[in-house]
């Protein structure tokens, strides 16, 4: 098949462009891939199997750059012939794959609640709602297949009309190679040493975006500020251009309790060297990170509110919490496990044996599977549409 992927990125960073990195890696060793993105992995740019799209917007203000990709994208489709047009969400009009990673209109009633007293409050909330209006446009009209990441994505495409016939659920999968149980006590000593702590802190780990409230970190620091146990530290991992909590954790006074890693490569020997992986997300269509902390064999406590608690038995593989804007019930439950090692060692060991089903080569055989079905099904498979 002649298979067009659309995602303004397409790299090892961050849940959709890892996905969309995966497929193309999969799908080029045994199809005709073209790749139409702003920015392409190195990996990916050196494959002969596939050929790259560049896309650029060359737009001052970022907060127009997906849509002039979006219109940049739909033209440049339409020069081509393709069995499969496979895009990230709103990326391009005239798919018939479509991945649903978000949906931007039930963020917007699950974060944007409060008052937006700052100007990146502002800016998302406007980015959100331009999204929102994509959405419309293309969720009502297109009647081809959906791929959904969650129980949860699924349920919002309902709001659209879509029928649960034309949605095929298809959780995020994770390179187990690259979250092995070896050497788990040196990476630890190597990790504490590094950042200078006692090896006896307690290690909590929080990865995400940090330009934005969706992820609920600020209830994670009132948790820890909740805390008054000095051994308890909270890591960060995530890109610190534009982040909007390394102030207020100074005017919180945990200076010296959350220690910012910014963006690292070798998050897989982090998850490793800590006690605990927390993500009280306010939204999350699945919550990437929370599934890689599970092939590391760290215990996880995760919001309701993420996909990802879906493939998680509280008490069992982790632990769920149903309110992450509960400050008291949050610290509550990471100084019982805190105190329980036992219980940490069970849901760890658990949780890597859980997530073993969802290797990334399975994930993007399953992503095959709904593009030979669907086109077989309806005549398209071997046409150009």
């Amino acid at each position: 098949m002649k298979i067009a992927l659309v995602a303004d990125y397409i790299w090892k960073k961050g849940g959709t462009s890892l996905f969309f990195y995966h497929l193309a890696k999969y799908f080029s060793l045994r199809h005709d891939v073209h790749l139409f993105a702003n920015k392409v992995d190195e990996e990916i740019r050196k494959n002969e199997n596939i050929t790259i799209h560049k896309i650029s917007p060359f737009v001052p203000i970022e907060l127009f750059e997906c849509f002039i990709f979006f219109l940049l994208c739909s033209i440049k489709l339409k020069k081509g012939k393709y069995d499969i047009i496979h895009t990230a969400g709103t990326a391009a009009y005239g798919a018939n794959i479509i991945s649903c990673h978000l949906i931007h209109s039930a963020y917007e009633k699950c974060v944007f609640k409060t008052k937006k007293s700052r100007l990146k409050d502002i800016y998302h909330f406007i980015y959100t709602k331009l999204n929102s209006l994509l959405e419309k446009l293309i969720f009502k009209r297109n009647r081809n297949r959906f791929i959904a990441i969650s129980h949860k994505i699924e349920k919002e495409l309902e709001t659209f009309g879509v029928p649960q016939d034309r949605v095929s659920l298809i959780y995020r999968g994770v390179d187990l190679q690259d979250y092995r149980q070896d050497n788990r006590k040196k990476v630890r000593e190597r990790l504490t040493r590094t950042l200078g702590l006692n090896k006896d802190s307690f290690l909590i780990l929080f990865a995400g975006d940090l330009t934005r409230r969706g992820k609920g970190l600020d209830y994670l620091l009132a948790s820890i500020k909740n805390i008054h146990d000095e051994t308890v530290k909270l890591l960060i991992a995530g890109n610190l251009r534009h982040n909007i909590y390394e102030k207020r954790v100074k005017k919180m006074g945990l200076g010296e309790r959350v220690i910012f890693l910014g963006f690292k490569d070798d998050l897989p020997d982090i998850y490793s060297g800590c006690n605990l992986f927390v993500f009280p997300s306010l939204y999350d269509g699945f919550g990437l990170v929370v599934i890689e902390a599970m092939a590391s064999g760290l215990p996880v406590l995760v919001s309701k509110y993420a996909g990802a608690s879906e493939i998680i038995e509280d008490g069992k593989n982790g632990v769920i919490f149903k309110n992450p804007k509960d400050v008291e019930s949050l610290s509550e439950i990471i100084l019982g496990l805190k105190k329980d090692r036992k219980l940490r060692e069970r849901l760890g060991k658990n949780a890597r044996k859980s997530v073993m089903k969802y290797d990334w080569i399975n994930m993007a055989k399953k992503v095959e599977e709904v593009y030979f079905t669907e086109f077989s099904k309806e005549g398209h498979y071997g046409k150009s549409i």
